[in-house]
This record gives C-alpha cells, structure tokens and sequence, in this order.
C-alpha cells in the first residue's frame, strides 16, 4: 500500500514507477487521477496495455469478503490508520495479516489495532533480537528471505510462537527448496507454478484411492500403521489447498470431513467385518507429528484406524501406539488389498443412498 498526492491509498509495489508504468518518479508525487491516465499493464504483456493502477479501497471492496489470507503490505508509513479503516470497512474475517519492512510501522498499526495480525519483513536472517522485537509488539510471523533461512532459524521462530513466512522466492529452484519446511506461506510470483508442485504430492496416493469428494480424497496409505488383519487404515486428505490443522478449515469444508470420517468409519467397519475381520469399533486421528522431524508443515489430514480385540499389534482397549517410521515397526504391515478395497466402496455406495449421508441433508 501507499499513498498518493491526494491522499488516496493505491497499491502498487515498488518505490518508483519508472519500470511498471509509462511514467516515472514515485506514487507519492502524483494525484490519484494522474495516475489513472497511466498505463501500468503494458510493461507486462501488450494484451495488458492500459491497465490502471488499483485504489485500495475497491480491491477491499471486491476481495475482502472472500474466504482467503490477506497480506497487506504497508510500504511506506503514515497510512496505518486509513488502510485499517478501510480494511474493518470490508472484512468478513481475520485471515488477513498487516505486513511491512517498516518496524515503526508494525508499531503503530498495533497502537490502532490490539488484535490484527502481524507480521514483519526482514532483510536479514531469524535471530533472537528480531524475534524479540516482534513479541514486544504481539507479531504473528516474521518474514525472512528465502534464500537466507534454515530448518534451525524456522524451529526457534516456531519454538517462540512465531510463525514464518518467506519471500524473494525468485525461481522455481528456491521455491522447491523451502516449500515443505515448517512454514506457514511464501510469496511468489509464479502462484501456477506452486499449485503444481503441491498437486504433484497428491500424485503418490492416487492409485490408492477408494473415494473422493469435492475437496478430498481418501486413499490406502503404502505403508499402514495397522495392518489389515488388526483392521486396516484408510486416511483422508485434502485434493488441492493444504491446511496445516482442522482449525483452518472453513465452515464448509469442516462439514464434508465430518461427514467423510462418519461415512468411511462406517464403511470400513462393515466392509472389513464381511471380509472375515471383526473390526469393533473405528480410531479418528489428526496427527501430523512426523512432518516436525523433517523441518516439513505438516498438513491437514484424518487416519481412519480399524480396532480388533485380537490385534497382534495394537492392544484392544488402550491408546494407539505409533513408533517412529525408523524403527521398522511398519515394515511387514499388509495393507487393505484389492478385495477389502472394493468391499469398502461398495458398502459406501450403499451407506450413501440412506438419507443419513445424503449431501442435501449436509448441505454440501
């Protein structure tokens, strides 16, 4: 964000418009209506020519009510209070994050507002002065450059409640790089690009997949954490957009995985109990723990855990027990095989004619 001669907030990036317009100098020594006469699409491609540059007000009123998170940049300072205004004018929820180079900034924006999130830009690396400093004022993330960061840089911002955001991800090589460490975003200037690296993840699991819903997929995992003679194990993940934990779901998306858990739950425990194996009851959990070994976010995701009373693996009536991958302890487990696979599905079939799991009835 920044602001014109007349006062009016604009966004636009850099700090002078010499090479992303047809005019030259910076925002700040022209009107709003000066720059409208501008062209700030042509530098791009011929087919954006003419493009004008975009008041912030109206991207507010067009977007700020859509589920997604906001980044707001405040590029220079003095504008904190009119771009909050504009901001609680709009918004529908608080997935949006006030962001700046400027600590000063960051300060005064915390001053107006006790609750919007925080999060600051730096130049250097993640060091205790930095992070100290953002606590001061109640930061959310803190926002090194890509090239510059470390799995040990991202765990003690972590460790101190912070989390981390990238940027000056430049090219699709540092973008590969830092993509699964522990960390909430990136910016980028290739969003296609990401959106193909996170699909190529879902990739692995497709040929083990028994079902699927608009947003989700449920699949046999290549390596169960019971095997199918104990009652197996289904997991559900989501097809495209990564969430790190059920909390960032939104309203919708909560109702299909509860809906999804209760209907292969059932499912499974049918399907394996016609298959010869007396599954007693189904374990849901939202794990993720491992991804934290391996500097990785983890993402969202359901274990359906099938629980029989003469299990070899897993005692009946006690919690699950899940050792590190490392120990071997999966290495033998069968998983569900083609037959068990197909008698799943053909008793979800079933189950989804019954009104209970009818999507009018969820509202999906």
């Amino acid at each position: 964000m920044q602001k014109t001669k007349d006062g009016k907030i604009v966004i636009f990036h850099d700090d002078y418009i010499d090479k992303k317009s047809n005019g030259a100098g910076k925002i700040e020594e022209y009107t709003y209506q000066e720059l409208l006469e501008l062209d700030f699409g042509s530098w791009f491609d011929d087919k954006y020519k003419n493009e004008k540059i975009v008041l912030f007000e109206d991207f507010a009123k067009e977007y700020l009510n859509k589920d997604i998170t906001f980044a707001i940049e405040l590029k220079v300072l003095g504008i904190e209070k009119e771009t909050l205004n504009i901001i609680n004018k709009y918004k529908v929820h608080n997935n949006i994050y006030i962001t700046s180079f400027l600590y000063e900034t960051l300060v005064k924006v915390r001053k107006i507002d006790s609750n919007i999130k925080l999060s600051w830009l730096i130049e250097d690396k993640i060091s205790k002065e930095n992070i100290e400093k953002l606590l001061k004022i109640n930061g959310t993330q803190i926002c090194p450059r890509a090239d510059l960061v470390s799995k040990e840089d991202i765990e003690f911002a972590n460790n101190n409640g912070i989390r981390v955001r990238l940027w000056g991800i430049n090219n699709e090589e540092i973008m590969d790089k830092v993509y699964k460490l522990n960390i909430e975003g990136m910016t980028v200037n290739f969003p296609d690009k990401l959106i193909e690296l996170l699909n190529k993840e879902i990739e692995p699991f497709n040929d083990n997949v028994i079902y699927e819903t608009e947003n989700f997929i449920v699949a046999v995992p290549k390596v169960p954490h019971i095997p199918r003679t104990d009652g197996g194990h289904l997991w559900i993940r989501a097809k495209k957009k990564y969430f790190s934990n059920r909390i960032e779901l939104e309203p919708k998306l909560a109702i299909e995985v509860m809906r999804l858990t209760m209907l292969l739950g059932e499912a499974m425990e049918k399907g394996m109990k016609n298959r010869g194996i007396n599954v007693e009851r189904i374990n849901y959990q939202e794990n993720g723990n491992w991804a934290y070994q391996k500097g990785m976010n983890p993402e969202f995701h359901v274990h359906l855990y099938g629980r029989t009373k003469d299990s070899k693996t897993q005692t009946w009536g006690e919690a699950l027990v899940f050792p590190n991958k490392s120990t071997g302890f999966y290495d033998n487990f069968e998983r569900f095989n083609n037959e068990d696979r197909e008698e799943i599905k053909r008793q979800i079939n079933l189950l989804e004619k019954e009104d209970k799991y009818n999507l009018l009835n969820w509202r999906l």
